[in-house]
């Protein structure tokens, strides 16, 4: 609450919701979105209450909603689906690289793994945008 830092969740919805709200509008399209309900209460309590598919306010399907991690890999290695290199470095998920939020819990959290797979973005994040100071007072290993 109290610190020199300003943080929100406001970097997800301009980065990724409003882009998506916009090419919804634009194109009259509706999602197909690939969360599960074991990411987080929110989108479980959504799926409890929607299912797969929502018509109210935004329409959108959630295909896989029900499925668990271990369904997904199962499914990959049963159809032999081709995924990202990215999985081979030792993500579990993808999403915003900078995103610190929850880091000091992972073990290795998200700049451990990007300074072996990205040394130039680890750099950057820490030195040029001046990162340190504040995984040090948030004590978040880097």
């Amino acid at each position: 609450i109290h610190s020199k830092y300003m943080v929100s969740n406001k970097c997800c919805y301009w980065l990724k919701k409003e882009p998506s709200y916009r090419f919804e509008k634009e194109s009259g399209l509706s999602p197909l979105v690939g969360t599960m309900a074991t990411d987080s209460s929110m989108r479980k309590n959504s799926y409890i209450k929607n299912g797969c598919n929502t018509y109210e306010k935004r329409p959108m399907s959630t295909p896989i909603a029900f499925w668990t991690e271990s369904d997904i890999w199962e499914y990959i290695k049963k159809y032999n689906v081709k995924i990202s290199k990215i999985y081979e470095m030792g993500y579990e998920r993808t999403g915003c690289m900078y995103c610190l939020f929850g880091s000091h819990l992972e073990n290795p959290n998200r700049l451990e793994l990007i300074k072996k797979s990205h040394p130039k973005i680890y750099d950057y994040f820490l030195n040029t945008l001046g990162m340190k100071d504040f995984c040090d007072e948030n004590k978040i290993r880097y």
